[in-house]
């Protein structure tokens, strides 16, 4: 099959479109997958160990975010519109916190709801962030199937600690069962955007920068307000910050890996 964009003449054989969508569910399931499976390992543990394995994923999360995350919707869209992004998710995040405080929880106990609302805030932040990263995946298969394998095993790598601080809570929440059909969910809009970006290549960039910006203004406010801030008032800050640090090394130790 023959693709002609921008000028160029892509020969991409035994693939299609439906082919892209399939890898990139695949790829965006196996490693939040991969860190859902170590969150409900540890989760059987302590729930002392358990905390601070969130605070380590919180860590490798924030360090992405300022050194892979940022710089590529930057590159992307520009500083203004990554800006823009930012501070939509900041304040859409901040609302739907407001929403959920007045909705009736299904779990019992201060700490369990917590868990839980920050495990879904982090299913809408994580599904955001891996529709654009679909579209980047789709659109390498057609321009450029040599960037192919080393995009999705950067994928992998980041979902590793989206995985483990989405699952955990949930687990310490008492709702394991609850933990693998989310990480299912949030993989689709890995597949639609693989689809997408195959047909239609890295369309809107503009509209990529801005999702990806939201992404991050939503992952850090998670991070920040719904991982750390409880973790720090419940067992002090030095604990929660050598959390943060190891996270932050772990994160960089993957950057250094896959780039």
């Amino acid at each position: 099959m023959e693709w002609t964009r921008g000028g160029e003449g892509v020969l991409n054989e035994g693939i299609n479109a439906f082919k892209a969508g399939m890898l990139g569910l695949l790829l965006g399931g196996s490693g939040i997958g991969v860190g859902g499976i170590i969150a409900l390992l540890v989760g059987n543990v302590r729930r002392n160990i358990s905390s601070f394995v969130i605070q380590v994923s919180a860590g490798m999360m924030l360090i992405i975010i300022v050194l892979d995350i940022i710089p590529e919707s930057v590159s992307i869209g520009g500083f203004p519109l990554t800006t823009v992004g930012i501070l939509l998710g900041l304040y859409g995040i901040r609302q739907l916190e407001r929403i959920a405080h007045r909705i009736v929880t299904i779990t019992t106990g201060l700490h369990n709801d917590t868990w839980l609302r920050s495990s879904l805030f982090l299913s809408f932040a994580v599904a955001l962030h891996n529709f654009p990263a679909g579209i980047a995946l789709g659109n390498s298969l057609v321009t450029g199937p040599h960037l192919v394998k080393s995009l999705s095993i950067t994928m992998i790598a980041h979902a590793i600690p989206e995985g483990i601080a989405l699952v955990l809570p949930l687990v310490m929440a008492g709702m394991p069962h609850v933990a693998m059909l989310i990480v299912a969910i949030v993989g689709i809009p890995t597949g639609l955007g693989a689809y997408l970006g195959y047909l239609f290549g890295m369309f809107v960039p503009g509209m990529q920068a801005l999702l990806l910006g939201v992404t991050v203004g939503t992952i850090v406010y998670i991070a920040i307000f719904e991982m750390i801030k409880p973790a720090w008032k419940e067992r002090g800050g030095l604990t929660v910050t050598l959390g943060i640090l190891m996270g932050g090394m772990l994160g960089l130790t993957l950057i250094e890996l896959f780039h």
